[in-house]
């Protein structure tokens, strides 16, 4: 399920329809609640009920962690973003006629974007 807000994030992006569909198919068969931080995945520091995830399938991992910019490997141009996620509240459970508990996308943003969420 996606926030009116994240979709008009996705929208903003203005990126090729084929990485929005990849980002689509990675949330739906991937976003998980997030026990600890990992190279794909982890908590927005300050709101431990925000969760982000890099668009890398889980079986793309390896990959990603081994890619060097400066290879002729072609980076998946989805990796360059993020989602930003949470358990849909109960009240947006009966609003939007969510079954049972529910992660909600609130977001997209890329790679640089998800920068200013952390104290670095």
């Amino acid at each position: 399920m996606y926030t009116d807000f994240a979709l008009d994030r996705l929208r903003q992006l203005e990126t090729q329809p084929w990485v929005m569909a990849e980002i689509f198919e990675i949330n739906a068969d991937e976003l998980e609640e997030v026990d600890s931080a990992n190279p794909i995945e982890g908590l927005i520091e300050g709101n431990a009920a925000l969760m982000w995830r890099r668009a890398v399938r889980r079986n793309d991992i390896d990959s990603f962690l081994s890619y060097e910019t400066h290879t002729e490997d072609a980076l998946s141009d989805a990796w360059n973003f993020v989602t930003i996620y949470r358990w849909a509240t109960d009240d947006e459970i009966i609003t939007y006629e969510l079954e049972g508990d529910t992660l909600l996308v609130v977001s997209v943003v890329s790679n640089l974007e998800l920068v200013r969420y952390f104290n670095i």
